[in-house]
């Protein structure tokens, strides 16, 4: 019964726990024990302040359990890119999931990566962004 943004969530949506929004895929990353400690916690209280979790113990739980999941997801390398498809199949939610990876021949890169830029602009790391639009024009 679902439509529009609500489905296209639905079907192919990992749920951020800071933004609490929707991406469609997720990069494989590193997190230390501290990192992962406050996901837990964090999850725990949006899952009490937004879905109606009954308390901070049950939703505690329920947290570990999601972030668990996610790790599981997890057994590629850093920058593997993860797609979920989610159907409803009879009284059941399958999901299935895919990695997309570099291939051996590409050289070495994030799969994403964020750089600083300045007030008037500039890129930090000196990436020339009109050469490169121009070596796409020509």
């Amino acid at each position: 019964t679902l439509t529009g943004k609500a489905k296209q969530a639905f079907r192919g949506g990992f749920l951020g726990i800071d933004s609490f929004g929707w991406s469609t895929l997720v990069v494989v990353t590193e997190a230390s024990a501290a990192e992962r400690t406050a996901a837990i916690d964090l999850l725990a209280r949006r899952l009490v302040e937004r879905c109606g979790a009954p308390d901070i113990a049950a939703a505690l739980a329920a947290s570990e359990e999601e972030v668990a999941f996610a790790e599981s997801l997890c057994d590629h390398p850093p920058n593997t890119v993860v797609g979920l498809h989610r159907s409803v199949e009879g009284d059941l939610i399958r999901e299935r999931f895919r990695t997309l990876r570099r291939r051996p021949d590409w050289p070495a890169q994030d799969a994403f990566r964020f750089v600083v830029e300045e007030e008037d602009g500039r890129v930090r790391d000196g990436v020339d962004l009109l050469r490169l639009a121009g070596e796409a024009k020509g």
